[in-house]
């Protein structure tokens, strides 16, 4: 099972969402328990906030937006490279 971290629209309240235990949560109770096996996160508004969930925590995955309709001042195509370098599962929506 893969459980999937949504982020909010901000970097800041992100942050203080995951800072109060959800990643390290669900790796202690979820991974270590064997009910969950991959960790991902998932955002679709801005890359900045998905790419800072990235700098912070170590996810398995990430799900991300790549598609025609993308934008281009906020493409998260760059993303999508950066983490598929770093090893992540990426899975275009």
């Amino acid at each position: 099972m893969t459980f999937a971290i949504r982020p909010l629209g901000q970097t800041g309240a992100q942050v203080t969402l995951l800072g109060l235990g959800g990643e390290g949560v669900l790796r202690t109770y979820g991974q270590e328990r064997g009910q969950v096996r991959f960790i991902g996160v998932t955002g679709h508004h801005d890359p900045a906030v998905l790419r800072r969930a990235l700098e912070l925590y170590e996810f398995d995955t990430v799900l991300l937006p790549i598609n025609p309709a993308e934008p281009q001042y906020l493409s998260f195509l760059p993303l999508a490279g950066e983490a598929a370098a770093r090893g992540l599962r990426v899975v275009g929506m």
